[in-house]
This record gives structure tokens, sequence and C-alpha cells, in this order.
């Protein structure tokens, strides 16, 4: 019987362990209408939402194993990082949402994330070296690049450049000087209105 409780015991202390790993975010930090928004996630997703508030609130959860996120800025730029330890391997994945002033230029940089912004009428700057790529309505300028992930994008922008390496371009919308290309996928443009 003790060695029933003390199974039960340590079963409770290592699902006590992973559930308070996992940690929930909900920050916020005053920004102008038309600033910076530098976001950086390694594992996961980033869903990236324009709305009429001056403001970066950032909400999700950060997954096992992260170390922390730093979340930083002054009234001109706000900088999110999720940062991992160094040389550890087990990192679960972090979900963030951000909504940023509409009129932020946004640049996010990811590892192995998907990346999704929609109602931004910014410029888009979007790297990932291993997720997908999705992009709706009107930023003013887009730059996309994905090494092995597909990118699909539905707007109306002056300028786009996209690329990737190993996958798919899908390009709907009225977008204005274009250049996309991958390595080894297809390209698909299909004009006229979102």
């Amino acid at each position: 019987m003790k060695t029933v409780v003390l199974a039960l015991f340590a079963a409770l202390a290592l699902f006590a362990g992973t559930a308070s790993a996992q940690q929930r975010i909900d920050q916020s930090l005053p920004v102008s209408a038309d600033g910076v928004v530098d976001i950086y996630n390694p594992s996961g997703s980033v869903r990236v939402v324009g709305w009429t508030n001056n403001e970066v609130r950032v909400t999700g959860m950060l997954g096992e194993g992260v170390k922390r996120m730093y979340f930083t800025g002054d009234s001109v730029r706000a900088e999110i990082r999720v940062v991992v330890p160094k040389n550890v391997r087990d990192v679960r994945e972090s979900d963030l949402e951000v909504r940023v002033p509409k009129g932020s230029r946004v640049m996010v940089k990811a590892f192995r994330s998907d990346i999704e912004v929609s109602k931004v009428t910014g410029d888009l700057d979007l790297n990932s070296v291993s997720g997908d790529l999705r992009v709706s309505d009107n930023p003013r300028e887009v730059v996309v690049n994905a090494v092995s992930g597909d990118v699909d994008l539905s707007i109306s922008s002056s300028r786009v450049r996209g690329r990737t390496v190993s996958g798919k371009i899908r390009l709907r919308g009225t977008p204005g000087d274009v250049e996309v290309y991958t390595v080894n996928g297809e390209v698909r443009v299909e004009g006229g209105p979102l």
C-alpha cells in the first residue's frame, strides 16, 4: 500500500510540474498607431491581428521549457521575444496572438512556427524556417520568406515579395508590384478583388 501511495504522489508531482511549466500570458504595452512591432517565436504559432487601439497586446501560452517571454518597448517600438534555454531541444511550442495598431510595421522571425497576419495596413516582413505563412487584407508592403513552408497571400498591396525554398506560393487579390518565386514548389497567382 505504501508503494502505491508513493507512486500516486510521484505521478501527481509530475503532473503538477508539467501543468505549471506552461504559462498563460496576457500583457499590454502602449505604442503609437504607426509604430514597429518586432516578434520572435522559435516554435509554435504567431497570429497577428490589427486593431484600432494604440497598444500591443500579447495573449496565448508559452510552451513547457520556455525560459521566459521578453516584452518591452516605448511609444514607437515594441519587442516580443520568446526565450528558450541554450542547448535545450525539448521545448514545447508557444502559441501567441498579438494585437497591434493596424498601421504598425510588423516584423516576425520564427524557426518552427506558422505565421498568420490579418487586418494590418502597415508594412510586413515575415520569416519562418519551417512553417506556413498566411497574410490577408490590405497591408501596404509585404515581404515573406519561408525555407520549408507554404505561403498564402490574400491581399491588396502596393508591393509584394515572396520566396520559399520548398513550398507553394498562392497569391490572390490585386497587388501592385509583385515578385514571388519558389525553388521546389508551385506558384499560383489569382487576380481580382478580395
